[in-house]
């Protein structure tokens, strides 16, 4: 027990010291060449769409927002710290401070998380300070969701349906990927208590709508589906997937066609989780690291700091060698990818990008040779 609340104190002090150390290079390198150590160009996009907060008006409607409701709230309270600051750009430097900071704490719940689900191998949860995943952690909001969809995972180890259906509601509204965990959870209850899971369904549902309802009473349609709408009009970026596969084809491929295809390959495995037993906590895990990780392969974003969301599942789902040096690499290659080759040879940024993602897209592919694939409502056609 000392032994373990030892290493917990280390980890957490090497967190602030990594902290302290990022934003003292970011004050004496401001806009370095390669931001390899630190990167506050999202950060100003947090802090903008937080102004809300210290400007008294509303979110979405006043101050524009292209995230949910959860982080834009997050984003607007950070400012509460930097409310004092007699210069702007003192407060501006306060908030991303903070802002960092409370990432900082995330991620260290996320690792105390992730090793207490891993009981025989707590070791596995320092892959998630790897060099991908730590340097998105502090600058990105990324861990707030990855924390929110842990703390679900935890109560439904223990069958806590409504508590985790409520945390994947809020999730939901802080990143949308969370959504995609939905029916995999749906039909591991059925699985687990054979009926139809209608409270924890129902709960989801409200924990949804409660949050969404300041919006759109207060802007109305347009304002709640604002961030949406910014979303779904983005194009493939270059570094992505059908962005790499539409270059090699010379632009002779269909770039509609492509965008309805790689959205599909998104959403797939998390649809077609619905269909088969998901009876235990384990395989709920399994299913969830094969449904974000079809969700990152697939993306016509480049979106790095997802391996946050992706990599706590990796290690909770990895059985042997291969697993582990898996996601060690994808850790790793995440990092060279963004920053190092996105500042220094941007022209490659494409391939290497892809490369990055194979260790993702051959952990998918075990994990879902260890699906039990057996349909989950035979019972039901069987008494018709």
């Amino acid at each position: 027990m000392v032994k373990t609340a030892f290493k917990q104190l280390l980890v957490g002090l090497f967190l602030l010291f990594v902290w302290k150390f990022a934003w003292d290079y970011l004050d004496l390198n401001p806009e370095p060449p390669v931001r390899a150590v630190g990167d506050i160009w999202d950060l100003r996009t947090y802090y903008n769409n937080g102004k809300w907060f210290p400007t008294g008006s509303q979110p979405f409607v006043d101050v524009p927002s292209e995230y949910p409701q959860v982080a834009t709230y997050f984003f607007g309270w950070v400012h509460w710290f930097s409310r004092n600051a007699e210069r702007t750009a003192t407060g501006r430097d306060i908030y991303f401070h903070t802002f960092s900071l409370f990432m900082a704490g995330l991620a260290y719940l996320n690792y105390l998380l992730v090793s207490n689900m891993l009981p025989a191998r707590k070791w596995l949860a320092l892959f998630l300070f790897l060099p991908g995943p730590l340097y998105f952690t502090l600058y990105r909001f990324d861990a707030l969701p990855a924390f929110l969809c842990l703390l679900a995972l935890y109560l439904i180890r223990k069958q806590a349906w409504n508590g985790a259906a409520i945390l994947l509601g809020i999730a939901t509204l802080t990143k949308w990927y969370a959504v995609l965990l939905i029916p995999p959870l749906m039909v591991h209850i059925w699985s687990v208590e054979r009926k139809i899971p209608w409270k924890p369904l129902v709960s989801y549902l409200i924990a949804c709508v409660l949050i969404v309802t300041p919006t759109l009473l207060a802007g109305g349609l347009g304002a709640l589906t604002a961030p949406y709408q910014f979303h779904s009009g983005r194009g493939i970026e270059a570094a992505s997937l059908p962005g790499f596969l539409l270059s090699i084809a010379g632009g002779s491929l269909p770039v509609n066609g492509m965008v309805f295809v790689f959205l599909v390959l998104q959403a797939l495995a998390s649809a077609v989780s619905f269909f088969f037993f998901v009876e235990s906590a384990e395989q709920f895990e399994n299913w969830s690291a094969i449904i974000l990780g079809c969700f990152v392969i697939f993306s016509r974003i480049f979106s790095p700091q997802w391996i946050l969301w992706v990599l706590p599942f990796l290690l909770l789902c990895s059985r042997n060698a291969a697993d582990f040096l898996l996601a060690a690499a994808y850790g790793v290659f995440t990092y060279i990818g963004f920053p190092i080759v996105y500042d220094l040879k941007p022209a490659i940024l494409p391939v290497v990008s892809v490369i990055s993602l194979l260790p993702l897209f051959f952990l998918v592919v075990r994990y879902a040779a260890r699906v039990e694939w057996r349909f989950a409502y035979s019972s039901i056609f069987r008494y018709r």
